[in-house]
């Protein structure tokens, strides 16, 4: 029989994988959506065309920042999967919002690559989940 410490530590396990997962697979499918992008157009190529004239879009150049924020968030991936990070209340008050911002990322992907631009603003939209 487990001791209540050990029920309340495993708890939290799966929102710690569900995190983990959540990060590297929205990680997975925006890399995939650059290599094998839908319709044969990358989110970039879209950009630049489809968007030409409007002129609040950043240089591609300021894009590469996303490489910084995914070490990043795979860093926080693997941190708050380690088993002294299961108790810690911020992390358990976080709960799924990063699960649900990636899960929004990859539909905004998928909406924004398929042309479906009043969706894809939507689902960008719900990747602000609020944290308590």
């Amino acid at each position: 029989m487990q001791s209540p410490s050990q029920v309340s530590s495993n708890s939290d396990r799966p929102r710690q994988f569900a995190t983990f997962a959540a990060v590297f697979g929205s990680i997975a499918i925006n890399t995939l959506s650059n290599f094998f992008p839908l319709n044969g157009v990358n989110i970039g190529q879209l950009s630049n065309t489809v968007f030409a004239n409007v002129q609040i879009i950043p240089a591609n150049y300021a894009f590469a920042i996303w490489g910084l924020i995914y070490l990043g968030l795979i860093a926080f991936a693997i941190y708050q999967l380690q088993l002294a990070q299961r108790q810690h209340p911020l992390l358990q008050r976080a709960g799924y919002s990063l699960v649900f911002a990636s899960v929004a990322q990859c539909v905004w992907i998928y909406c924004f690559l398929a042309r479906l631009f009043p969706l894809s603003v939507i689902a960008m939209l719900g990747g602000f989940t609020p944290a308590y």
